[in-house]
């Protein structure tokens, strides 16, 4: 796996277990600031402790612009092409999107403000990672990119039960 890969493993680690709409526990308890501030000096986040809580969810909208910040260097310069239920405040998913790593749920509706579910975080790390057509061959989604995520050890001490 290269650098960018264990990043982003890394990186959908700490988020899901910071931000989810599942209850999500790994074999240590961890120290949320420490993990804020990490993800902040990764510039994948800027997250104020200060207005940090652990109980709130995270949208589509906002796992996507995390996701790609993490891609593309210069990703505040990006400019997509709104669609669909998109605003110009969702170019992370416009990113993800035409880049083949985020899809809506048809009809050019995709749901920015809709909290990101498990399977839909999974499939989005695992696609930005280059294991789309792994996946599919697995069984797509969900089926095929949860058993991928498990045999890439990408969930390794995570527990998420649906609240």
């Amino acid at each position: 796996m290269n650098k960018k890969n264990k990043y982003l493993k890394f990186a959908f680690a700490l988020f899901i277990m910071i931000f989810s709409g599942v209850t999500v526990s790994f074999a240590n308890e961890s120290n949320y600031e420490q993990d804020i501030n990490l993800l902040n000096s990764l510039s994948v986040t800027d997250i104020e402790l200060e207005s940090f809580n652990a109980d709130d969810v995270v949208t589509r909208t906002v796992f996507a612009d995390a996701v790609a910040s993490m891609m593309q260097s210069d990703f505040d310069d990006y400019v997509g092409t709104t669609v669909g239920d998109l605003s110009a405040r969702d170019k992370g998913i416009m990113y993800l999107s035409s880049n083949g790593i985020m899809s809506g749920y048809g009809n050019d509706e995709f749901l920015p403000q809709k909290n990101i579910s498990l399977q839909e975080a999974t499939t989005v790390l695992l696609s930005a990672m280059g294991y789309s057509a792994t996946a599919q061959v697995m069984g797509g989604f969900p089926s095929g990119y949860m058993a991928l995520a498990n045999d890439v050890d990408m969930l390794d001490g995570v527990k998420a039960n649906a609240e």
